[in-house]
């Protein structure tokens, strides 16, 4: 891929075909650079752009993909922790498929991530808990092509809610149904290194990833609490926890707030929210404009 920039943004880019590419820009002075999936930049180089001429530019300086291996562990007794990653300084992909800026330890080897990765200095975040339940570690590497580098992280939690009696999750939250984009596993994966202690989902009118979060959950010996958010245009409501095999047998397109409920209790949901009431969609902002189907429920919980 190679990226053009004016006046030191961003400002097209063109991916290349077996090392060839071709880009058209209007008139105007631009620096480019050149890079690849994990590859390092090529140095910048300059040009000026008149109307109706050609220039070339080769770029012969990328450094081949580094990895780097992250172990995040509790400094109290070596315990592995779920965390995530961020490229806080450093080569920060511009467009997503030529490398990841956040990262998140496996599900299947806790506390442990292998990145592939572009070479360079880089100064990373690693958090376990989200920067609420421990501070984040700041950790400056550099990773050259080639062989993995290991790098040990070792993060002291403040304090342990469950042992208390608190227990943390995000009763709001989507995988990859409708607009949403994540993975069920990446889903999982966010939560857990948020410090989240029961993993939730609720896609919007769709329960297909429920048996997926389920099998993590277990997996990972934590508590799933099955959700869906039942999304008509005039109000979003989540529901949960719903039961084992719950689907969906309404239009919620066409439905009225009787019948969001009544479905929500059929699948076997105790609770029954209001998900951002006075946004335009919301159910509070449609009963009061009337266009919320049934007028208002006193049925929610």
């Amino acid at each position: 891929m190679v990226i053009a920039e004016r006046d030191g943004k961003p400002y097209a880019w063109v991916v290349g075909h077996e090392g060839a590419y071709r880009l058209q820009l209007p008139a105007g002075a631009y620096a480019l650079y050149a890079t690849g999936r994990n590859y390092s930049r090529s140095a910048p180089t300059s040009v000026s752009v008149r109307a109706g001429t050609e220039q070339v530019r080769d770029f012969h300086d990328l450094d081949s993909p580094g990895r780097l291996t992250f172990s995040v562990a509790d400094a109290r007794n070596g315990a592995a922790l779920d965390a995530r990653i961020v490229i806080t300084e450093g080569q920060r992909p511009l467009v997503e498929f030529l490398g990841g800026k956040t990262f998140f330890t496996q599900l299947e080897r806790k506390g442990h991530a292998d990145l592939p990765i572009a070479p360079g200095r880089y100064l990373f975040t690693v958090s376990a808990g989200g920067g609420f339940l421990a501070p984040d570690a700041q950790v400056r590497l550099t990773v050259a092509a080639g062989p993995a580098t290991q790098h040990r992280v070792a993060i002291t939690p403040l304090f342990d809610p469950p042992s208390r009696g608190w227990y943390c999750a995000d009763l709001h939250h989507h995988a990859d149904q409708a607009e949403a984009v994540t993975p069920p596993a990446d889903l999982a994966r966010s939560q857990l290194a948020a410090g989240l202690d029961l993993l939730f989902v609720s896609d919007h009118d769709s329960t297909v990833n429920l048996p997926v979060l389920q099998q993590i959950a277990s997996a990972r010996g934590v508590s799933f609490i099955p959700g869906i958010e039942l999304s008509p245009s005039w109000g979003h409501f989540n529901a949960y926890p719903l039961a084992a095999g719950a689907r969906l047998a309404i239009d919620t397109g066409t439905a009225t707030i009787d019948m969001i409920l009544k479905e929500a209790r059929r699948n076997g949901a105790t609770v029954v929210q209001v998900n951002h009431p006075f946004n335009p969609y919301g159910y509070f902002a449609s009963l009061k404009t009337g266009v919320a189907p049934g007028g208002f429920n006193p049925g929610l919980t």
